[in-house]
């Protein structure tokens, strides 16, 4: 337990020491400006969304920071702290992590994309429940009444016509 806490201690210090030279950026800012962070360290975070696609010892992710998603090369061992993505029924692990931006990254044909140097979950995925709304429980119950009404009238018919 004082292995774990002083690894979070170490890992947080490394990112408040990292704000100082690195620029927190959202991904409308790398997007419209992505030649001036071209190349540059930046902090970036959001929601994992979607599939982990690995590839060796690396994988992608995309990061989804409520407006945009940018894809992020991680390594395998950052991978490993990566547990939950975001999809219809998950809500994902938020994340904050530390990188080098590029806005046409020559190693993976042109992509804009953050190759991750570090990376923190802030907030483990969980599942999403979904309330049903009154308005929904209503259809249900007129659509429901719906078809009791026709099937009664198919049985009713059918008794009618066998006499």
């Amino acid at each position: 337990m004082k292995q774990r806490l002083g690894f979070c201690l170490a890992v947080v210090m490394v990112f408040l020491a990292l704000g100082r030279w690195c620029e927190a950026a959202s991904s409308q800012e790398l997007i419209a400006e992505a030649k001036l962070f071209d190349g540059a360290h930046v902090l970036y975070g959001g929601e994992v969304i979607g599939e982990v696609l690995a590839r060796g010892d690396h994988a992608w992710i995309n990061v989804y920071d409520g407006n945009n998603a940018i894809s992020v090369w991680v390594p395998g061992a950052l991978l490993e702290k990566i547990k939950h993505t975001g999809s219809y029924k998950y809500a994902g692990d938020r994340v904050r992590l530390h990188g080098i931006f590029h806005r046409s990254c020559p190693e993976h044909g042109g992509t804009l994309d953050i190759h991750a140097q570090d990376l923190l979950v802030v907030e483990p995925g969980q599942p999403v429940i979904e309330d049903l709304s009154s308005e929904k429980i209503l259809i249900l119950v007129v659509l429901l009444g719906v078809l009791i009404c026709l099937l009664m009238g198919r049985i009713f018919w059918m008794r009618r016509a066998h006499k």
